[in-house]
């Protein structure tokens, strides 16, 4: 087993995607791919401070400067002491032959979320299939009220409805009496039938 510093391989998906903070780069000589696998607390650790020396060779910080990224970065690294949140429910249908498909879970910190799915106009051909999705999710503020979105993804784009969405402000009456008056005005030199602005 060689161990090797985290690079491309020609032909290894997983460097373009993955490789989030817990894989460890191994080498195989004959393939030349990279196989990713779970570091052990150990190698973490090693690997961090390599990676620190690594930065201070290549950036060519001053002592003090790498001090502190040091010691910011490992302020940062340390876990967490929260406790784990259970997954009371999940449940998942699909994707099927129809384009169709339902999920939806519910936490233990009231967080509740659910979505359906399906092709509009199925087995009509590209261009006239169209995917919809009805949503709805809900979870618990900070200041205990329960945030509810209901939703709706199609055609149209993504529309959400919610009591704790933002609304706009309602017209003045002035500037809404202005409005009306221009809907309604008679045309004025244009010929046409509708309201004239020029």
């Amino acid at each position: 087993m060689i161990w090797s510093r985290l690079r491309e391989y020609p032909g290894c998906g997983l460097h373009k995607t993955a490789h989030c903070g817990v894989l460890w780069g191994m080498s195989k000589p004959r393939s030349g791919r990279c196989v990713a696998k779970k570091k052990k607390k150990k190698e973490q650790l090693i690997f961090i401070f390599l990676s620190y020396l690594y930065i201070y060779h290549q950036l060519y910080i001053s002592p003090i400067a790498f001090s502190v990224l040091v010691l910011a970065l490992g302020i940062q690294a340390k876990p967490n002491a929260e406790t784990v949140i259970p997954i009371l429910r999940y449940e998942s249908d699909g994707p099927n032959v129809d384009g169709s498909y339902k999920w939806l879970y519910e936490t233990g910190n009231q967080i509740n979320a659910e979505e359906a799915g399906y092709v509009k106009n199925f087995g009509k051909g590209e261009g006239q299939e169209e995917q919809v999705a009805n949503g709805k999710f809900s979870y618990k503020a900070p200041d205990g009220s329960i945030i509810t979105l209901q939703y709706v993804a199609d055609a149209n784009g993504f529309q959400p409805k919610g009591d704790h969405l933002p609304t706009p402000p309602p017209i003045p009456p002035a500037i809404q009496k202005a409005l009306d008056l221009i809907k309604n005005a008679p045309a004025k030199r244009s010929g046409g039938t509708g309201p004239y602005y020029g």
